[in-house]
């Protein structure tokens, strides 16, 4: 069986490995010169992190048996089964499209300095661009902003955040988990301007509705888009990514999509969720490519886990919020708790704060808000309780460890606090 994927990105990449573990002959055929690992692109930025670390060897793929193709696809027909790249063509028995997002630049006026971050490439442009420049501004507040900013501060800049919204991360968190992550940002000094909206950038100043910023750079950050135009000029079925149902089949025969182009829904209400992150282009391109060799595997919907750290401060989330729940229709009860990551006898104890949320009537949890050391664990417990339909009930007599170096006090677990605490506002 021949499998082409498409993209080489987290979900190309994946689909090809599982492909070939399946007996595939395989060929991968990507746009990028290098697989760059986007998530660490702050940190490169910064030096935190040397730029070749963030690259991971071709020998993943080739060594593997993989045919590897730095190219772009250019046609795919789907009568003769071929995808086109530079005039040569590759048969396929089953496709799998992987062609990932691309950043999101309004209709607006730009000049000067200004840079958009999506790969390696971006990354070195900006890197270059840093050296020389002590005023920059972030246009964007959403994960990948604030942490950019953050590390631009640590290199001794200048940084001013412009966001649209009245808060920082509004679609991802409530109110008050984004207050804190604003007084992070500030605490530490990073200039926020909320509610501003860019009308137009001029020789790198930000021109907005409340006055005219200067900076030397400007990074824009204001999301990214699904890259769907192989996909609608094949005449697959597209909304805002590649529709695809759960075995992450797209509307003609033997193709798949997976990834950030795809569009896929949540796991709570079963509607389209954005979900461009590299965890759930992981796990859809495992189904992909599982489906496409002949297994039989399902997703069931997404409960986007995520985690992002500022100054030194780890914030994460799954599920849903109150917002999308008040969009959704779903009533809903919450629970807080704070605790200390180990027991108060230790030295380095750090606090943990979290906040859940549960469908009032199943008692079902369906979302949860974490800020504090050692939350990604957390996070992910709660994915899979979301996954698994826990109730609150059963979360308040979860079962867990304790030690004094790595957990909380064995009273002090603060899932389970916050779910009594749910409890409390039910009696």
């Amino acid at each position: 069986m021949n499998v082409v994927v498409i993209g080489g990105g987290a979900a190309g990449a994946i689909a090809a490995l599982v492909a070939k573990k399946r007996g595939a002959d395989v060929t991968l055929i990507r746009k990028d010169k290098e697989f760059f690992v986007k998530c660490s692109s702050p940190y490169v930025i910064s030096g935190d992190v040397e730029y070749e670390r963030a690259v991971k060897s071709d020998s993943m793929l080739t060594s593997n048996g993989i045919r590897l193709i730095i190219d772009e696809v250019t046609d795919i027909d789907t009568e003769k089964k071929i995808v086109r790249a530079s005039g040569i063509d590759f048969f396929y028995n089953k496709l799998i499209i992987a062609t990932g997002a691309y950043p999101f630049v309004p209709p607006m006026s730009v000049s000067g300095s200004v840079f958009t971050l999506r790969d390696g490439e971006d990354v070195k442009k900006i890197m270059d661009a840093a050296k020389s420049a002590k005023n920059i501004a972030v246009v964007g507040g959403g994960a990948i902003g604030i942490e950019v900013a953050s590390e631009l501060k640590k290199m001794g800049k200048s940084v001013m955040i412009v966001e649209l919204l009245d808060h920082l991360m509004e679609r991802v968190y409530d109110g008050e988990f984004c207050e804190k992550i604003e007084r992070t940002l500030s605490e530490n000094g990073i200039e926020i301007h909320t509610s501003t909206k860019v009308e137009r950038i001029e020789n790198s100043n930000v021109v907005t509705d409340k006055g005219t910023f200067e900076a030397d750079m400007v990074v824009l950050s204001i999301g990214v888009r699904s890259e769907v135009e192989l996909a609608k000029k094949t005449g697959l079925n597209v909304d805002r990514g590649i529709v695809v149902n759960d075995k992450m089949e797209t509307s003609l025969r033997d193709i798949y999509a997976a990834g950030d182009c795809a569009q896929y829904v949540s796991i709570i209400d079963g509607k389209p969720v954005p979900s461009q992150i590299a965890t759930t282009a992981v796990i859809e391109g495992k189904v992909a490519a599982t489906n496409a060799t002949g297994g039989n595997m399902s997703l069931n919907g997404l409960t986007n886990p995520i985690a992002s750290e500022v100054f030194g401060t780890p914030i994460g989330r799954v599920g849903f919020n109150e917002l999308d729940c008040k969009r959704a229709g779903i009533e809903y009860i919450k629970g807080y708790a704070k605790s200390l990551n180990k027991y108060d006898s230790e030295k380095d104890a750090k606090p943990i704060e979290v906040k859940l949320l549960f469908e009032k009537k199943s008692k079902v949890i369906i979302g949860a808000e974490m800020m504090g050391a050692n939350i990604a664990e957390r996070i992910d417990l709660i994915s899979l309780a979301i996954q698994k339909k826990t109730t609150l009930g059963e979360l308040a007599l979860m079962n867990y460890c304790a030690h004094p170096k790595l957990t909380p006090l064995p009273f002090m677990e603060p899932i389970v606090m916050a779910a009594e605490n749910a409890l409390e506002s039910l009696s």
